[in-house]
């Protein structure tokens, strides 16, 4: 008999500590609760703001990549444009004049200089200057 009431007192001090900790967990489940809620509230107001600003949400796991192309980013009108170039002038033989040119000794240390069979042509474009106006008075 002894032994079945301090088995009836363990339990009865087992409740006791179980009801303190659900007077504990109804607290904190209050608490999570109110927080929920504020959480809630704020999402909402943020998903107007959004709307209010007419952007979409879209979470980085979730946009598009973009392709990196190479178009051609000028105006259609410039596209179709096929560009001009200024033409070549006549050749004219009068406005030719070829130089010969020849060395016997090396300009930097007057050595012979020996024929190696081989030249290169440089062709030098430029505007010839205008006649002399010659005008007798």
């Amino acid at each position: 008999m002894e032994e079945l009431r301090r088995q009836v007192e363990t339990l009865l001090n087992e409740v006791a500590e179980l009801r303190a900790e659900v007077v504990t967990l109804r607290a904190e489940n209050v608490k999570f609760h109110t927080e929920n809620t504020e959480l809630k509230s704020q999402v909402a107001e943020l998903q107007l703001e959004l709307v209010r600003r007419k952007k979409g949400f879209r979470p980085k796991s979730n946009t598009s990549t973009r392709t990196k192309s190479t178009k051609d980013r000028r105006k259609a009108d410039e596209r179709k444009h096929p560009g001009t170039t200024r033409p070549a002038p006549p050749i004219d033989e009068s406005t030719v004049q070829q130089h010969e040119v020849t060395a016997d000794v090396c300009p930097d240390c007057q050595g012979t200089l020996l024929d190696t069979g081989e030249f290169i042509d440089q062709i030098v474009e430029d505007i010839p200057q205008p006649p002399a106006d010659r005008r007798t008075s």
